[in-house]
């Protein structure tokens, strides 16, 4: 009997050292990581991507439940995408200023706050010229690249937006007089501009001029895009992107209005071929833009 009590005591005091260990082995609870959002202003019942502010932990955010206001948001608007993150759907009917929460295990929940606005908010903005999609395109590389990019590249949310590419040229990189890359071509757009396909002079995105690098051998875009010339554009006069070209068929944007329709109010879908895939290092939002079929 006297062992039995024995062993009962010693038992319960290593449950408690092992509850002390535990609860102190991070007593400041030092997170290493905080979320980060790329996007912080965002389309009302669109997808934000949360990710780790240190892009090695991102990893840690699979299966980890999110609250939005205080309250748990369904598994099901809730997608991890290895090394990416989680892809949030967020509700319809939540406008203004919204806080995020992903559940901590250690610390309790780690939180950021965006806005979601009305898609209303974008329209013609200033602030937010390229149109966004609601959904966030996870970028698959394509079958095979455009052979040519001189064209009219249209936005499947607004049709009335192009990037039109104008004559290129073709160049090796070269860095401090040295060749770095020989099995490769850079092609510099030159004569390329924002426009409305509906020839609507009054649009914010007509007529700017944009310049950058193409490269459809290791698949990577930077573009620049110049609209200080617009007097009324009191920010955002220059916005740089980069982005790759994408497989359209992944992205679920392979049938779209053709611009030749775009600014009836019955446009016809046709099949398209080509798409981009692009990030604003100003604003943080996605845009995606398709080449017109000659």
């Amino acid at each position: 009997m006297k062992h039995r009590i024995f062993f009962r005591i010693l038992g319960m005091a290593l449950g408690m050292s092992l509850l002390v260990l535990l609860s102190s082995c991070n007593p400041q609870c030092d997170s290493p990581f905080t979320v980060v959002v790329k996007s912080p202003v965002n389309a009302m019942g669109s997808e934000i991507l949360l990710q780790a502010s240190n892009p090695i932990f991102t990893d840690q955010l699979r299966s980890r439940a999110v609250y939005v206001n205080n309250q748990p948001l369904s598994s099901e608007n809730i997608h991890f995408v290895e090394g990416l993150g989680l892809i949030v759907r967020m509700p319809s009917d939540l406008e203004g200023n919204v806080n995020l929460e992903v559940e901590d295990y250690d610390c309790g929940p780690l939180g950021i706050q965006v806005a979601m606005e009305d898609p209303s908010f974008f329209i013609n903005n200033p602030n937010y010229i390229l149109p966004s999609p609601p959904d966030i395109v996870i970028p698959v590389a394509p079958p095979s690249f455009p052979p040519d990019i001189t064209n009219a590249w249209i936005s499947p949310q607004n049709p009335d937006y192009c990037l039109w590419f104008g004559p290129y040229k073709e160049y090796p990189l070269i860095k401090n007089g040295t060749l770095i890359l020989t099995d490769t071509t850079r092609i510099v757009a030159s004569g390329s501009f924002e426009l409305s396909t509906c020839g609507n002079t009054d649009a914010y995105y007509f007529n700017n001029p944009f310049f950058g690098i193409v490269d459809t051998i290791n698949n990577y875009i930077e573009l620049t895009i110049d609209r200080s010339a617009k007097e009324e554009l009191t920010t955002l006069k220059v916005e740089h992107f980069t982005g790759q070209f994408i497989d359209i068929d992944q992205s679920g944007y392979a049938m779209q209005p053709t611009p030749t329709t775009a600014c009836s109010s019955n446009p016809k879908l046709e099949k398209k071929h080509d798409m981009m895939w692009l990030l604003s290092r100003e604003t943080g939002r996605l845009t995606i833009i398709f080449k017109l079929a000659l």
